[in-house]
């Protein structure tokens, strides 16, 4: 992936994760992975996710461009940070509908929390248009996907 595709989806990578995430698991089918953080704001303390992505069957972890590390996590959210983050934690949920349960328990606010159908919309045509370089790092998925995606010329 050049420059220009990365700049293209790292918004999918930060803030828009979740919505990936939702696309990932609907095309994969593997579990979804939440590391979050409790985050102090003035005299409270909550629960803030941090970051979403997908784990393969063999632990291997991917987001929206691609395979990461837990290493890799640590260096781009939580080192060189003016913010403190204490009581790191992954949280795994194997399915669409426990990562919305866990949205809506995490912020009473978020009470009936369900992905804008727009936004996810775009976050599936942009795992969609990212599929040839996708089918590299979801090798056992491709039959499902390409099933799934006849449209797309492979």
């Amino acid at each position: 992936m050049n420059e220009q595709q990365k700049n293209k989806y790292r918004e999918w990578r930060f803030g828009l994760c979740y919505y990936m995430v939702f696309a990932l698991i609907e095309r994969t089918g593997w579990e979804a992975e939440i590391v979050s953080v409790d985050l102090h704001e003035y005299s409270t303390v909550r629960e803030h996710p941090v970051h979403a992505y997908i784990v393969s069957p063999e632990g291997k972890l991917y987001d929206a461009l691609g395979e990461i590390s837990y290493k890799f996590m640590d260096e781009i959210f939580f080192e060189n940070t003016l913010r403190k983050f204490e009581n790191k934690r992954y949280k795994r949920f194997a399915t669409r509908e426990d990562l919305i349960e866990y949205f809506n328990k995490l912020n009473p606010e978020w009470q009936g929390y369900e992905p804008d159908d727009k936004i996810l919309q775009e976050a599936k045509q942009v795992l969609d248009e990212q599929l040839q370089t996708l089918l590299k790092w979801l090798p056992e998925k491709t039959t499902k996907i390409e099933n799934d995606l006849p449209s797309i010329a492979l």
